[in-house]
């Protein structure tokens, strides 16, 4: 029995299966199983995210309902995590290895159920929605996510000058391939209409600058990061790096189906604390700035634990990320342990080159 079986049977829910009466739950009882199911993500099971979600959903309703309640100075600090989870890992909710599109979008129109104003949520809709060629939708999405810039009062949803610039470019494009698609119909009714020639759209400039344009978040599509450097590339370009078996970096590759940790050749998919984690470590540590708990209090903290974080958390999380990392074979440690002001922390060690891939327009990477 795994640990999440453990967790619904401790609280008599079923595992599977379309409702898991969350709603039948006191408040206290899903405290509770907040901090089970956040312990089963950090211990890698698959529908930590999408049962998280369900209780911060029963929490609100119920707390939002009764003004009087003792847990109503605890609401909007729920808010902003469900809002989180749902626009942050949405994509996770089916598997945590896996992206998950469609799941993606019903999340992310949730998400703008409790917060109107969000833009990195209208920016995600309008890129789903270009990617699938709906260019009505990325129209209206990109429009929004631009306008709601101004209005978010939440810096972490707040799109970078990269992510705003390429909402333009999408926005321009997108008005662009609507027309396109307008000029086919109009050229197939001209000849019924008898309304003479309609001139041929692939002739004017605006077509160039589609393909233009097309070009340029093609180049652009994602940000290739190392100790030196950052640069923009395509994603044929990521691909080739990431299946090399001469590129002897460790390689963190925030991938559109999944998020890998590869080396020569070889790849392990990680969860998306794992990731954050070893991501941190890449950027921020040394020898002698090594990470403790501390740093990442909000992956391992929760209401239930008053804001402590135990020491075995942290090595445990640690311990599994490292197993992930023996996976592809590196031929030394890369990431070791030190204790600094009474405190275990982690530190990456250099001994191997680093390279960080990931979407140059994903919201939350900011610059």
């Amino acid at each position: 029995m795994n640990f999440l079986t453990k967790i619904c049977t401790k609280f008599l829910v079923k595992e599977s299966g379309v409702s898991l009466r969350f709603e039948d739950k006191s408040i206290e009882e899903l405290l509770d199983m907040e901090d089970d199911f956040r312990q089963a993500i950090s211990e890698n099971e698959g529908q930590g995210y999408h049962r998280l979600v369900n209780i911060y959903e029963a929490l609100y309703r119920k707390i939002e309902s009764d003004p009087d309640s003792e847990y109503t100075p605890s609401l909007d600090k729920i808010k902003k995590d469900l809002i989180l989870y749902l626009v942050k890992y949405g994509t996770y909710l089916k598997t945590e290895y896996q992206k998950d599109d469609r799941l993606a979008e019903h999340t992310l129109r949730q998400a703008l159920r409790y917060d109107r104003d969000n833009p990195a949520a209208h920016y995600r809709l309008g890129f789903l929605a270009y990617k699938a060629r709906n260019y009505t939708g990325a129209l209206d999405h990109f429009q929004k996510a631009i306008s709601k810039q101004k209005k978010t009062q939440s810096e972490v949803f707040k799109l970078s000058n990269q992510q705003l610039y390429n909402s333009h470019l999408y926005l321009t494009n997108s008005a662009l391939h609507f027309a396109q698609q307008t000029q086919a119909e109009i050229e197939k009714l001209s000849s019924l209409a008898d309304l003479g020639k309609v001139p041929n759209l692939e002739k004017s400039p605006l077509y160039h600058l589609i393909n233009q344009n097309e070009q340029y978040l093609s180049s652009n599509a994602f940000k290739i990061i190392t100790k030196d450097s950052a640069r923009p590339a395509s994603k044929e370009e990521c691909d080739l790096l990431v299946d090399s078996q001469t590129y002897h970096h460790i390689v963190l590759y925030f991938g559109d189906r999944e998020t890998t940790a590869c080396f020569n050749g070889k790849e392990v998919s990680l969860t998306p604390n794992q990731a954050e984690f070893l991501y941190q470590f890449f950027l921020k540590s040394d020898s002698e700035n090594p990470l403790n708990k501390e740093h990442f209090r909000d992956i391992l903290t929760n209401r239930l634990t008053n804001g402590e974080i135990e020491d075995n958390t942290y090595i445990q999380n640690m311990r599994r990320l490292r197993q992930k990392l023996n996976c592809i074979e590196l031929p030394l440690q890369v990431i070791e342990s030190k204790r600094k002001n009474n405190q275990t922390g982690y530190y990456y060690n250099g001994t191997l080159p680093y390279t960080i891939i990931h979407r140059s327009d994903d919201p939350f990477f900011q610059e």
